[in-house]
């Protein structure tokens, strides 16, 4: 019983119970010390939601660099990074020349 797949289990309850799911995946992330990023993309790959926006919420709940997890999101599906890049600089009004540029310095 122990050995089960706790993200499938915890996925489970939310579905049945109609809570949140980002939160729920969240909560177990955190008392394991797992790779939330990782959580996350799996719920989102399970629901197909929009995994940019989920991916954006878990940063901004931990205050981590918004632009590495949208970089590691685009990375994983092999989408338009500077799509991306754009989309994050635009819902944070930062520089959107200067994330592009580090977009670009990343593929050289």
């Amino acid at each position: 019983m122990t050995r089960c797949n706790t993200v499938l289990v915890l996925w489970f309850y939310s579905h049945m119970t109609r809570c949140n799911t980002v939160l729920v995946l969240w909560f177990y992330s955190h008392m394991t010390r797992c790779n939330t990023v990782l959580v996350l993309w799996f719920y989102s790959h399970m629901t197909r939601c929009n995994t940019v926006l989920v991916l954006w919420f878990y940063s901004h709940m931990t205050r981590c660099n918004t632009v590495l997890v949208l970089w590691f999101y685009s990375h994983m599906i092999r989408c338009n990074t500077v799509l991306v890049l754009w989309f994050y600089s635009h819902m944070t009004r930062c520089n959107t020349v200067g994330a592009v540029v580090l977009q670009s310095h990343d593929t050289l």
